[in-house]
């Protein structure tokens, strides 16, 4: 699978399959640096399913596009939904708690870049942490959107790029913390290089690239590809200045399918 990656999620990639083999729990294995993210994540979903849906998912088809080792599963089961699971690192797969359960629609081993699901089959489709690590960002979103339903709901989350002018609202020991580095001249998404944002694990190297993105680049790109009733929110909604919290890291995105 891997001769078919560029050269960004074709690092993810072999990180990922690193990440399956450590004795490490599960929301380790997702790269997540704090359990706070998985569990933030867990309540956004569950929030939207239960808007998006009032009753239960029954024959709601549900994909986790980069499911990982499946944190997000067992939500997704709980409302009856049909759930499905894609992810580009096949030792995740393996390990995914979920696998050979007979409650779900399978879990596939795939890339999003060249996503293997026909268009119009999915209900309500989760990129959750993924984005960052993707070489083309518009065709992530268009290849999902393709994917999906007329009025299907998408959720995303991803690394948000702070503007120049929220820095000073930034302690100093915080940015070099994040390795975090804002490029003035690109205006739109950088590579930045964190020794601390996504991976746990002390012995991983210290470059690891990934990168973040502004919401009016985010909200293009989703008009692009297809999607209207987009609204942003933040890892930390009790924040009224997002900015000046260090917890607004991420960044939530809803939206839906035209």
């Amino acid at each position: 699978m891997e001769r078919y990656l560029k050269e960004l999620e074709r690092y993810w990639h072999r990180k990922f399959d690193e990440l399956a083999l450590l004795d490490i729990p599960e929301w380790q294995r997702s790269s997540w640096r704090h359990i706070r993210f998985v569990n933030d994540q867990r309540k956004y979903l569950e929030y939207n399913l239960n808007r998006h849906h009032s009753g239960d998912l029954d024959k709601t088809v549900v994909a986790d596009l980069g499911c990982g080792p499946g944190l997000y599963m067992d939500l997704i089961l709980e409302k009856g939904g049909l759930a499905l699971g894609l992810d580009f690192s096949l030792e995740t797969l393996k390990r995914n708690h979920y696998s050979g359960d007979r409650r779900i629609l399978g879990l596939i081993g795939g890339e999003i870049s060249n996503l293997p699901l026909k268009q119009n089959t999915l209900d309500v489709a989760l990129l959750f942490g993924v984005l960052q690590t993707a070489d083309n960002p518009c065709e992530y979103l268009l290849n999902v959107s393709k994917a999906m339903k007329p009025g299907g709901m998408f959720l995303m989350t991803t690394l948000r790029q702070h503007s120049i002018w929220e820095l000073p609202f930034w302690p100093l020991y915080m940015l070099l913390a994040h390795g975090y580095y804002p490029d003035v001249k690109s205006g739109g998404s950088e590579l930045i290089r964190s020794r601390e944002i996504l991976f746990p694990m002390g012995q991983d190297e210290k470059s690891q690239i990934l990168k973040r993105y502004k919401k009016n680049q985010l909200k293009r790109w989703l008009n692009k590809c297809g999607f209207h009733k987009i609204h942003f929110s933040y890892d930390n909604p009790g924040a009224l200045l997002p900015h000046i919290d260090y917890n607004s890291i991420m960044i939530y995105v809803k939206a839906y399918k035209k």
